[in-house]
């Protein structure tokens, strides 16, 4: 496990993570020591990774090194464009990819059929052509943050989802700027398929897994000729490429810094799944600045979240199952609520404090921070994940640092 933050304000941010990465084969389990978080030589951006140290084969951190070197050395006007960038770069790479799974290709074009399938049963003979996309998509109720960034079809997702959420955040507002712009930069991503090869052309090993699939789930041959069958194929490869399909993130990844134009600091976090059968996976899942939080954190972060809040998610989760056995059903939400707002007015009177600190006073908060999570890791689990060396990144708009903190001195 990994705790990594960022603790910023107007003077700029100190970046802190731990340095154990937990391993384990064979019923054994042991602890290594890795780099977590860098800082880009020619630029005021720092980025933190958590999760596998590998991505497609490819070491974490030389990602970041070689997208660098790809980089014009005057750099971006904000941190906005150094995400884009990125984002495009990481989608033309190839990486060190195995071969495709065809057999999880399959189950996935399976379970896309069972589901359409549902939906064409429920309509009999009233099937609606035009409906059935936005029916199908709005069944899996994915969040936002679930969503592939580089998929075609990620604008028709978003809405969907947004149309059921009660607000649109600012965060989701940004992720909708970004994206505008990346298509305004990279407009192949729209028409990108996995279904054709190199050259264009229908892969003819991949639909010789679809077709087996679709007889099976509607009990007739597939037919190019058919406008329904042709809308379920193209239902079913939208969600494929725009929706995770892995239990687990590959990489958390939180980018932070400063652009040639930004006074003040921002951050952007996202997920990096592994790329299938040639389609990249890219999930955004914050963006933040001073001017919204106090700190922007990826991976492990129960401690900070008691000790800024004074109850933590679990704990919370024991008290209300508790209280439901003394609390009548009818007063146990205004019960939930009030806990809600006494932890929101401490957690915003805890952390006022950090608006006014210089930047060695933030670098002091965020190692604390990484060094309270460490101590709660090492006090609850048999091998303690969170722990080893602290490593500090500190910038302002003009400045950068680094530092290393033995964890026994």
């Amino acid at each position: 496990m990994t705790a990594i933050f960022a603790v910023w304000n107007n003077y700029g941010f100190s970046l802190a993570s731990d340095s154990n990465q937990t391993g384990s084969k064979d019923n054994q389990t042991w602890v290594d020591p890795v780099e977590k978080i860098i800082m880009l030589e020619n630029h005021q951006i720092a980025i933190g990774s958590a999760g596998d140290s590998f991505h497609n084969g490819v070491e974490i951190n030389e990602i970041f090194r070689s997208w660098e070197k790809s980089m014009p050395k005057e750099g971006f006007s904000k941190l906005d464009d150094y995400f884009l960038n990125f984002a495009i770069w990481f989608n033309s790479q190839k990486f060190n990819e195995s071969g495709p799974d065809y057999d999880e290709l399959e189950t996935l074009f399976r379970s896309c059929f069972e589901d359409i399938f549902t939906l064409l049963s429920q309509d009999g003979d009233n099937n609606q052509l035009g409906e059935l996309e936005s029916r199908t998509i709005a069944i899996f109720g994915r969040d936002r943050d679930t969503l592939n960034f580089l998929a075609p079809d990620w604008d028709i997702y978003a809405a969907i989802s947004d149309s059921a959420a009660e607000i649109v955040t600012e965060a989701e507002k940004k992720t909708d700027e970004l994206r505008a712009n990346l298509i305004a930069l990279a407009p192949g991503i729209q028409n990108f398929s996995f279904l054709f090869n190199s050259e264009d052309v229908l892969d003819t090993q991949i639909m010789g897994r679809i077709y087996p699939a679709f007889k099976d789930v509607f009990g007739r041959d597939f037919d190019f000729d058919n406008e329904l069958d042709l809308e379920i194929l193209n239902i079913s490869v939208s969600l494929i490429s725009s929706l995770s399909t892995t239990s687990s993130e590959d990489l958390k990844v939180l980018m932070l810094g400063f652009g040639e134009q930004d006074w003040l600091p921002s951050g952007i976090s996202f997920q990096l799944y592994s790329s299938f059968f040639g389609l990249r996976r890219l999930c955004v899942t914050d963006w933040s600045s001073p001017n919204r939080n106090w700190f922007m954190s990826i991976a492990i972060d129960a401690a900070i979240h008691e000790l800024t809040r004074g109850i933590s998610v679990d704990r919370l989760s024991e008290i209300t199952e508790l209280a439901s056995e003394f609390i009548e059903p009818s007063q146990f939400e205004e019960f939930t609520e009030k806990i809600s707002k006494q932890s929101n007015t401490k957690f915003h009177k805890t952390l006022s404090r950090i608006d006014h600190l210089t930047i060695d006073r933030l670098e002091f908060v965020s190692r604390l921070f990484v060094q309270i999570e460490a101590l709660k890791s090492f006090l609850d689990q048999p091998v303690p994940g969170v722990g080893g060396d602290t490593k500090v990144i500190s910038m302002t708009k003009t400045t950068r640092r680094q530092k290393y903190f033995r964890e026994f001195e």
